[in-house]
C-alpha cells in the first residue's frame, strides 16, 4: 500500500461475528511526506446481517419456485419474464410446438 499510495477498503469480521470495512491509506504529513498509514474501522454488521438474509429469502424463493409442479412465471411491468420455473418452461415449448401450422 505504500508503494502505491492508493487507498484500499476489504471487508473484515471480528472473532465476535461483528462485520467491518477496513480502510486503509498513506498518512500524509503537513509537508506531504508519507509517514505510515490511517486506518479506519465502519461497523457494518447490521448491513451484513441483512445482506446475507436478503441471500437466504432470495434461495429459499428459487427453491420454492422451482420445486412447484405447476407453472409459475413472473413478469415485469412491460409483461416480460422475470421469473420462470421449470414446469412453465416445458409448457411454453409444448403449446408452441403444438400451436405450430404443419411444415412451418
Amino acid at each position: 500500500m505504500l508503494d502505491t499510495l492508493h487507498r484500499k477498503e476489504i471487508e473484515v469480521q471480528a472473532r465476535s461475528g461483528a462485520w467491518f470495512s477496513l480502510r486503509i491509506m498513506p498518512y500524509r504529513t503537513v509537508d506531504n511526506v508519507i509517514d505510515g498509514v490511517v486506518l479506519t474501522f465502519v461497523d457494518t454488521t447490521r448491513l451484513k446481517e441483512a445482506e446475507i438474509e436478503a441471500q437466504d429469502a432470495r434461495k429459499l424463493a428459487e427453491a420454492i419456485v422451482n420445486g412447484m409442479r405447476d407453472s409459475l412465471l413472473v413478469l415485469d411491468a412491460d409483461l416480460r419474464v422475470v421469473v420462470a420455473n421449470t414446469p412453465s418452461i416445458g409448457l411454453s415449448t409444448r403449446r408452441a410446438s403444438k400451436s405450430r401450422a404443419p411444415g412451418i
